[in-house]
């Protein structure tokens, strides 16, 4: 049996530019996605920037149990960070830190984040639609936006 250390470092897969290619962020994930890695563009209730592609990006995947369940995958120009976690739980929690260091440091993130405080709910977790939709105070906002008329050249 496999332990896992939550937060271990993990090896990094043949895409991690040891190989002197060269490549961009985009690059790398074309390259990470053939081997199962997600990289996440929005977080949060609202869908605020993850990173700062293609220089900052973020990723994840679900692995066997044998190698660690879940990774995480922080790209930084080239220098790829990967960590493994025993539970979805943890690995978004990590990502939820990684996502304020990165709207602390590049000064990205929402109007209504406290760089000071702790994360807010709101700023926590993936985005998706229907967690937005489902939130009292955007159901509103999120059901006017859909029922905006596109431009006539849009509509095409």
């Amino acid at each position: 049996m496999t332990t896992i250390t939550d937060g271990a470092p993990a090896p990094i897969s043949t895409y991690d530019y040891t190989d002197g290619s060269g490549g961009d962020g985009y690059d790398w994930m074309d390259a990470a996605r053939a081997d199962g890695w997600v990289a996440l563009s929005c977080w949060g209730l609202d869908g605020w920037d993850l990173g700062q592609w293609p220089y900052v990006i973020v990723a994840l995947r679900h692995r066997p149990a044998s190698t660690g369940p879940w990774q995480v995958a922080v790209n930084v120009e080239h220098d790829v960070n990967v960590r493994t976690y025993s539970t979805r739980a943890d690995a978004v929690a990590a990502i939820d830190d990684t996502a304020a260091f990165y709207w602390r440091v590049l000064k990205t993130g929402p109007a209504s984040f406290t760089p000071d405080g702790p994360i807010a709910d709101r700023h926590r977790g993936q985005f998706s639609w229907a967690r937005l939709t489902a939130d009292d105070a955007c159901r509103g906002i999120a059901a006017a936006w859909w029922r905006m008329p596109f431009p006539k050249e849009i509509d095409r």
